[in-house]
């Protein structure tokens, strides 16, 4: 009878604890400088920041930022949470997509773009390794450089 009820409290444990979600950071807090290949930094510069983690969900997300005076940054961290089923059942689904050209695992990119030369400047995150700190770009940007016709 005592073991009985030690393993219906154990499995009524487990059973919602597989329903309790928990979150996974999928970028840490990014600072990052934005200057021009003079070093000089680029002030009031549009930087974007895509993340995802193609293994736990299909939303790819974006965000923007501004550079403060010193050309300097940030974006907060980005986390998802989902429950240990979804997670079984995403991760699946993830493996069984990349044979139709799907990814796995977390992505994440900071960049600025330049629409008069048609470049874009970036850092990628690499789970492994430090955050990249330092956007190098051809020249410094601002909307109000648009001109009205590119040609």
């Amino acid at each position: 009878m005592r073991l009985r009820t030690i393993a219906i409290v154990v499995s009524t444990v487990i059973f919602i604890a597989i329903w309790i979600p928990f979150s996974t950071v999928v970028v840490p807090r990014w600072r990052a400088q934005v200057v021009d290949i003079n070093d000089t930094p680029c002030v009031k510069q549009t930087v974007n920041q895509t993340w995802a983690h193609y293994s736990l969900s299909n939303d790819f997300n974006t965000d923007y930022q501004k550079s403060d005076s010193n050309g300097n940054v940030e974006f907060p961290e980005r986390s998802i949470s989902k429950n240990l089923i979804q997670r079984i059942v995403y991760t699946i689904i993830a493996y069984a997509l990349v044979i139709a050209h799907g990814s796995v695992g977390i992505h994440a990119n900071v960049y600025a773009s330049d629409p008069v030369n048609a470049g874009v400047f970036g850092l990628e995150y690499e789970p492994t390794k430090s955050l990249p700190d330092k956007l190098i770009i051809k020249r410094c940007f601002v909307d109000h450089d648009i001109p009205d016709k590119i040609s």
